[in-house]
């Protein structure tokens, strides 16, 4: 069973209003009051020089790690084109990656991640930039 939450992320850039998106949580993992907010940005970032960095839409995922490995996806993010999001995850160490319809190797969509793993503490804020490095 998956629980649905919408947060809304509205920035103002240059009069521009930024998107909202939804995010699914399994329900082993509720949302509660401990629960820490991710903010981040989902771009692509090369190609030909001089290279570019261009927000996309897709999907961020969020997998908490424990000792050397990966356990279950904790949650999800869907990214508007604007490739801002924001979710709500329980606090903890997770590996963050991402996929995008704009980011296709060899005929399949590339995986994209963050550097590192992030650290969600409960009741904080915590940002993370996804990328899809294009050759």
């Amino acid at each position: 069973m998956v629980r649905r939450t919408t947060s809304i992320l509205a920035i103002t850039l240059t009069g521009f209003v930024l998107s909202s998106c939804t995010s699914a949580l399994t329900d082993a993992t509720p949302i509660s009051p401990n629960s820490g907010v991710v903010v981040g940005v989902f771009k692509l970032v090369g190609g030909p020089p001089p290279g570019v960095s261009i927000p996309t839409g897709g999907t961020v995922i969020f997998a908490k790690v424990k000792g050397k490995h990966s356990t279950t996806v904790t949650a999800s993010v869907s990214v508007g084109s604007t490739g801002h999001f924001t979710v709500r995850i329980p606090p903890g160490r997770y590996e963050v990656t991402g996929n995008s319809p704009k980011f296709i190797v060899q005929g399949k969509r590339g995986l994209c991640g963050s550097v590192h793993p992030i650290n969600i503490k409960a009741k904080k804020r915590t940002s993370v930039f996804v990328q899809c490095d294009v050759p």
